[in-house]
């Protein structure tokens, strides 16, 4: 009660909703000048408030840079390197930045291959098993290469 004998008080919006945990991203790895799309297996997931953050650059669904799919999948596109190439961590908010994420998750920034040239540069349509070799520069002996 206040002095003059009037009620005083005020309401708030509280939301409680299960915290978001990332179990898995892939691709781990990207070009520094950014733009790969991450997928993001985990689960807590919801389109409100969705943030990605990615080092320190953070990314949210208005700027499109995060994607919901479903409560255990969601989609961001990793921003340019903020430091060059090297790891940084992988973030989620669900409720507009107020608290991410603190599962561990790294996505490694590195230098992007170059492919400068094929050998041979043409092909016989329609005939399967022709080798071609890719020269270039950057390339890494990763289980990814395909």
């Amino acid at each position: 009660m206040g002095a003059s004998g009037a009620e005083v008080g005020c309401s708030a919006k509280f939301e409680f909703y299960l915290a978001p945990s990332i179990m898995t991203l892939s691709p781990l790895r990207g070009p520094s000048k950014g733009g790969s799309m991450v997928s993001l297996h985990g689960f807590g997931f919801r389109e409100e408030g969705l943030q990605c953050r990615f080092g320190g650059v953070v990314g949210d669904v208005a700027s499109g840079t995060a994607r919901w799919e479903s409560s255990s999948l969601i989609g961001c596109v990793a921003p340019e390197a903020a430091t060059g190439p090297g790891p940084v961590g992988v973030e989620v908010s669900v409720n507009d930045g107020a608290d991410f994420t603190t599962d561990g998750k790294h996505f490694l920034y590195e230098v992007g291959a170059t492919v400068e040239a094929l050998r041979p540069s043409t092909g016989v349509n329609g005939e399967s098993g022709q080798v071609v070799t890719v020269l270039g520069r950057h390339f890494e002996q990763t289980g990814e290469l395909s």
